[in-house]
């Protein structure tokens, strides 16, 4: 897949994604009507649809985030947790690098599962984390 980097303050996290699902949800107000007891009998009233354009962009990304030359893979874990937190700044959303375009997003849910891959005669293993992010678009 394609790299997904989610940055906010002076903190930026890159991740190695494997699959990325992208959701688009828009709000229709349904507005029923009552059927007077005299017209009952010609069926239901058909419902008023409204359409507030009110449209929900969600993205579930689920990667890996493993070291770089400059931070451990824990290090790193531990920025993208600062960042769901707010990264220590006055608010607002974070900027996320998807499909060659820049978003402003929320982290919604974050979850992050340790694994141990070992290599050749490495028997301490390499740490790799697998991530879930989800976020919701918003200013």
């Amino acid at each position: 897949m394609t790299n997904i980097t989610i940055t906010k303050g002076a903190l930026s996290v890159t991740i190695q994604s494997v699959e990325v699902t992208e959701d688009y949800a828009n709000q229709i107000k349904i507005i029923p009507f009552a059927q007077t007891k005299q017209k009952q009998n010609i069926g239901p009233n058909t419902p008023k649809a409204m359409d507030l354009l009110l449209i929900r962009h969600t993205l579930v990304l689920r990667g890996h985030i493993s070291k770089t030359s400059s931070k451990t893979a824990k290090e790193i874990k531990d920025d993208l947790k600062t960042i769901f937190r707010g990264a220590n700044t006055t608010g607002g959303p974070c900027v996320v690098a998807y499909d060659e375009n820049n978003y402003n997003m929320y982290i919604e849910k974050l979850m992050i599962i340790e694994k141990s891959n070992y290599k050749n005669t490495d028997t301490q293993g390499v740490i790799k984390y697998d991530v879930q992010v989800t976020l919701v678009e918003g200013e």
